[in-house]
Order: C-alpha cells, then sequence, then structure tokens
C-alpha cells in the first residue's frame, strides 16, 4: 500500500473534506453518509486506506456523487484494489465537471498509476442494453464507450440480451489494452403465414428453379423403383397362389368345379380363398407396374424438360404429373401436362 505524495497531502485533505457541505440535509441517509465520510477522511489522513476505502464505499452507496466517487477510487488505489480504483477514478475523470489543472492532474496520477498494473477490455457490440459479465460479475450495460479495467490473466466475459448470449474466454496483460468484439445473433423473424394454392394434394408441381432438379428427380426415381418392386413381388406372389389353385384342383379331382358347385366343403373352401388371393395378388402386381412406369416415365421426362438455370432468359417452363387410380376397376395410371 502506498500514500499520496507529501508535496500533494493537504491538498487531497481538502478535497476529500469538500463534499460534507453537500451532505447538509437532515435525513437519516444523509447522518449516516456524513458519519462515514468524517470516518473515511480520518482514516485516509490516518493512512488507514483499506478502512478509509470502506468507509467511502458506503458513503458513495448512500448518497454518490462524483467527489465521492473520486475518494473512493484514490483509496482503493491505496489500498491495493487497483482494478476497483481504476474503474471509479476512469468513471469520475469522465463525469467530473469544473475540475482545475491541479486536482484533475492530482487524479490522473493515481489512475495511471493503477492502470499501469491491471488488464483493460476495450468492448464492441452490436446491440444496446445487454448486460455485461466479467467473470459471473455484471460490469456494465452496453453499449460500453469506455475501457474496462480487469485483473490481468484469463478471464471470461460475456454479454446477454433476453435469450441471446454469447461469451468469450480472454487473457489480458497489465497495462495493455484488449480489443474485444461480440456480436449477438439477431432475433429470428416472424415466419409468414403459410399460404394454400390451387394444387392438389396428387399434384406434382416441378418448378423451373434448377435448385428442385435433383431432389425431385432422385424422389421420382426411388418411388417409381418402389412401385416396380412391389408389382414384380406381388407378381411372384400371384403364381405362387396360382400354383397352390392348381395343386388344390388335382386333389380335388377333375370334377372339383361341380363338387364345390353342388356339395362345397372344406377342401372347397380353401380353393375359393387361393383363388381369390391370386385374384387380389395379380390387381396389386398390376397397379405396381403401373404406378412405377408412370413415376419412372414422369421422372425421367423432367430430368429431360427440366430448364436449366443458365437459359433464364428462355420462357419459363413447368411440367405437372398427376398420378390417377379407381380401385373399383383396379386400374392406376397418370397423367402429364405442363408448357414444353
Amino acid at each position: 500500500m502506498f500514500g499520496p505524495p507529501l508535496g500533494t497531502s493537504v491538498l487531497l485533505l481538502a478535497i476529500l473534506s469538500a463534499p460534507l457541505t453537500a451532505l447538509a440535509a437532515d435525513d437519516t441517509s444523509t447522518e449516516q453518509a456524513r458519519k462515514r465520510w468524517r470516518e473515511g477522511v480520518a482514516a485516509f489522513d490516518a493512512q488507514d486506506y483499506e478502512l478509509a476505502r470502506a468507509a467511502f464505499a458506503q458513503v458513495y452507496a448512500l448518497k454518490p456523487s462524483p467527489p465521492v466517487l473520486r475518494n473512493l477510487g484514490e483509496a482503493e488505489v491505496a489500498a491495493g484494489h487497483y482494478v476497483d480504483g481504476a474503474n471509479h477514478l476512469a468513471q469520475f475523470l469522465r463525469e467530473a465537471e469544473g475540475l482545475d489543472a491541479e486536482e484533475r492532474a492530482m487524479v490522473e496520477r493515481s489512475f495511471e498509476k493503477a492502470a499501469q498494473v491491471v488488464g483493460r477490455i476495450e468492448l464492441t457490440t452490436n446491440v444496446d442494453g445487454a448486460k455485461v459479465f466479467v467473470d459471473g460479475k455484471q460490469v456494465a450495460i452496453t453499449p460500453v464507450d469506455h475501457p474496462l479495467f480487469v485483473e490481468p490473466g484469463w478471464r471470461e466475459v460475456r454479454i446477454s440480451k433476453g435469450a441471446r448470449e454469447i461469451q468469450r474466454l480472454i487473457e489480458t496483460t497489465a497495462g495493455q489494452a484488449y480489443p474485444l468484439t461480440l456480436l449477438l445473433d439477431e432475433p429470428p423473424a416472424s415466419a409468414p403465414p403459410p399460404t394454400t394454392d390451387d394444387v392438389s394434394p396428387t399434384t406434382l408441381e416441378l418448378d423451373s428453379s434448377s435448385d428442385w432438379k435433383l431432389p425431385v428427380v432422385l424422389s421420382g426415381g426411388v418411388l417409381a423403383l418402389a412401385g416396380i418392386g412391389a408389382g414384380g413381388y406381388f407378381l411372384a406372389r400371384a403364381n405362387r397362389l396360382a400354383g397352390d389353385a392348381d395343386a388344390q384342383r388335382d386333389r380335388l379331382g377333375g370334377s372339383s368345379l361341380a363338387r364345390c358347385t353342388e356339395a362345397p366343403d372344406a377342401d372347397c373352401a380353401e380353393l375359393d380363398r387361393t383363388v381369390d388371393a391370386g385374384r387380389r395378388a395379380e390387381q396389386l402386381a398390376v397397379g405396381g407396374f403401373v404406378a412405377g412406369g408412370a413415376l419412372a416415365v414422369g421422372t425421367a421426362l423432367a430430368w429431360w424438360l427440366w430448364p436449366n438455370q443458365e437459359r433464364s432468359d428462355r420462357p419459363r417452363t413447368g411440367v405437372r404429373v398427376t398420378p390417377w387410380s379407381n380401385p373399383a376397376s383396379a386400374t392406376w395410371g397418370g397423367t402429364l401436362s405442363g408448357t414444353f
């Protein structure tokens, strides 16, 4: 710890005593502030800077003013609390008015002594009203147009506003400035309400933008393969069921039709089920082949007719593929339309 230079002790004590007249009101907080003020002045004069710092901190909490802030900063620097002293003296130099040259020079000497042994962060942000934290302690609210003095070494700096937050781990050096830019993301814009168009759910509109070409063609190819594969599966099943039906007829004998018509039994019922299942499998096989073929044709046409992005000077074209089905007749198909 250190005291004021001998040549300035009388002037400093006079400055320390100056705000007493400003605390002349008779309310309880003012009386407490005046009492703590006298204790701080006496402690500073006795070079008990730690006690003076505590007393002036209580005065500033009760009656904040530039003179009290200056005395608090002087006591903090003298007591070795350089970060607090640098921040408070810098604030005093920004806010105080009417300082003469000698008084400002005294404050600047104390400030420079503290600034040489602490780190300094010069913060730039893109949001006003955000809270600034250093090592978990709030130290400012943006915009911050002055340096933030911190202990040298690794520091965690964080700014937050609402749900948005960003933090950075930095290493500061005594006596040097650390320029730091922290940008909060802009809040997401409200999504526009969904719109409806006149395209039915079973209609696929192909936009002329080439960005959609590959996804649409790949999707169409996959669906076409799935349809053809399903047709092949049900065709194989239909053939197997047809073979099972022939085997059942052989077991019933040559008069199986007459027998099952006149006196149907369990064997006849099993034959009927096999025949019906075979017919359904045939219908599904036809449907799979038709749907897969239609999708394959539509996908191929989309690939060849989709306009290229570099040909934007030509009229825009579009292709519409509309699948259709008729469950009653077990038929499927598709309609291809558009401008070519």
